[in-house]
């Protein structure tokens, strides 16, 4: 239930603070004095759409903030969204600023104006005349039958089967579209997939070949400097020969100095590294190849690699990575007579299980909507609606992700009349009842424990008036009601009665919520009895309803 609610510069409102107890409450007062702004602050901070128009005239910005009380079905789905709900409470604020922006909180923890809407129907619940206009909606019926029923497994599983049905017709139809007009896509591809494995290609081939090419480019430039150097080691008065005198005079000389032995040792290393150095040259000298042929062939083989990677890709990889993709195509396609027989023999199955899920879900709304007509019958009755007929039509459609048949509510006013479909002669005030009685019946599957109705009152009066008034307070029993109206009927059964009033302040016109006490309660029924004149008459006329209200409470 809604504990607090606190409303800041939101258009005429400046600072309104409801502190709403349990039963049925009633929200009154003239038009325009700010009652529809309580509503659009409500929708507001629960993620609603919210414009910076809302903001109060020379603010910064709007806030409202709600403070609800949580248990049973709704704490545990919240909880299940990872929202604690510490002391069964939940705390939820929305800020609004001049530049757009919009910050929303969940138990002071940063949160989307989308996530909080999607927890709203666990908390609080707004039905106001657009509500009676879904009673014209025959799409919208199924969604009613449904939450009568509580069939919201049988819902997914239908709506699963019909997925898997939905995804293999989608690989079935791409396949076929890929197979019409692609045999001359399919001859390029095996012209290419044999162009790339006459290659032989190898990741990192073209970084070899380039070092190869630049080694046969400069074969004779390595070879006469390598062989220069092979003569500068080796050759007549070359640096072996005089390393080799040096260290036999060192070694002499270290004969009688052992001071001398680690430069001896030093330069016998030397000699032996020389020594080494010198056979590599040669060897390496002898191995330089100057054949043109190998050059040419180098060259080609790199031209090759180029040519592939200009078509295919801009390395050796990439090339065989759009290999083996049109490989996986071709053999996809060689197989797709084959692949399409076991995805159609796989969608028969499918398409069987969703048939099957579908069943048992037009069960539940079968047995639902004969349940929902009778109490729902018994409802228009206590709405002084008793010759009203209403009836369920389920009428059967191809099995879909929201099962296989469609709704549609019927109602006859009068004995002897057909059933017709409500929007064809319902009026608004029947409307208005007929959308009570469904609340009345769906209340105990709804984990919400705060009903808002904004005006469902419209195009009621008298006896009728009446009724919903004793409805709307048996349905406070359970729930948390809180009734926006202008009908004396309804404000007289209320539990608790606020009055929203304009006042002019400082110049500036200025919201306020009353809590009435019952001499205020008086007065307030008797403008809504008698309009701008109040006379002795219209407040005796209050208190007499007061009064009969407090009996038929009694009676309850």
């Amino acid at each position: 239930m809604l504990i607090s609610l606190q409303i800041e510069q939101v258009a005429v409102i400046e600072k309104v603070v409801l502190e709403p107890p349990e039963g049925f409450l009633v929200l009154s007062g003239e038009t325009g004095a700010g009652k529809s702004m309580i509503i659009d602050s409500m929708n507001m901070v629960l993620g609603g759409r919210a414009s910076k128009d809302l903001i109060r005239t020379g603010a910064d910005k709007a806030k409202v903030q709600a403070l609800f009380a949580v248990s049973g079905q709704a704490e545990a789905a919240l909880e299940e969204r990872g929202i604690a709900c510490e002391d069964g409470q939940v705390l939820i604020s929305r800020e609004l600023y001049r530049d757009g922006r919009s910050v929303c909180r969940v138990n002071g923890e940063l949160s989307t104006a989308g996530a909080v809407k999607g927890i709203a129907p666990m908390l609080l619940n707004i039905h106001g005349q657009h509500d009676n206009q879904m009673l014209l909606q025959n799409a919208r019926h199924i969604d009613l039958i449904d939450g009568f029923a509580g069939n919201d497994s049988q819902k997914k599983d239908c709506r699963k089967a019909w997925e898997q049905v939905r995804a293999i017709k989608e690989q079935i139809g791409e396949i076929e579209a890929a197979e019409q007009g692609s045999q001359q896509l399919l001859e390029l591809y095996r012209y290419q997939i044999e162009e790339i494995e006459q290659a032989e290609l190898r990741p990192g081939e073209e970084e070899e070949l380039r070092e190869l090419l630049k080694k046969l480019e400069h074969a004779e430039t390595v070879s006469q400097n390598a062989e220069m150097a092979y003569e500068y080691l080796y050759g007549a008065e070359g640096a072996h020969d005089a390393l080799s005198r040096a260290a036999g005079a060192l070694s002499k000389a270290a004969a009688y100095d052992k001071q001398l032995e680690p430069l001896l040792q030093t330069l016998e290393e030397a000699e032996v590294l020389m020594d080494d150095a010198a056979h590599q040259l040669r060897d390496h000298t002898a191995g330089i190849e100057q054949d043109e042929g190998a050059l040419d062939r180098v060259q080609s083989r790199l031209e090759t690699i180029r040519t592939l990677e200009r078509k295919y890709g801009a390395t050796e990889q990439a090339v065989l990575d759009y290999y083996q993709d049109i490989s996986q195509k071709v053999q996809d396609y060689e197989t797709s007579g084959e692949r399409l027989e076991q995805l159609n023999s796989l969608l028969q199955e499918k398409q069987q299980e969703l048939t099957d899920c579908a069943r048992k879900l037009t069960e539940t709304r079968r047995q639902a909507s004969l349940q929902l007509e009778q109490e729902i019958m018994a409802q228009l009755a206590a709405l002084d609606m008793k010759k009203m007929r209403f009836c369920v039509q389920l009428t059967p459609c191809e099995a879909g992700a929201e099962g296989a048949e469609r709704a549609g509510f019927l109602l006859a006013s009068n004995p002897g009349e057909e059933l017709k479909e409500l929007s064809k002669i319902a009026s608004g005030g029947e409307l208005s009842r007929i959308m009570l009685a469904l609340k009345s019946v769906l209340a105990d599957a709804d984990p919400v424990g705060t009903l808002i109705f904004d005006e469902i009152d419209t195009g009621v009066s008298g006896r009728a008036a009446q009724k919903i008034a004793e409805k709307l307070y048996a349905l406070s029993k359970n729930k948390q009601v809180i009734c926006i109206t202008h009908l004396p009927q309804i404000a007289a059964m209320a539990d608790g009665h606020y009055l929203i009033e304009k006042q002019e302040e400082a110049g500036r016109a200025v919201t306020r919520v009353i809590l009435m006490d019952r001499e205020q309660r008086l007065e307030e029924l008797a403008r809504m009895i008698g309009g701008v004149c109040v006379t002795d008459l219209t407040t005796a006329a209050a208190g007499q309803m007061l009064e009969q209200a407090e009996q038929q409470k009694n009676l309850n």
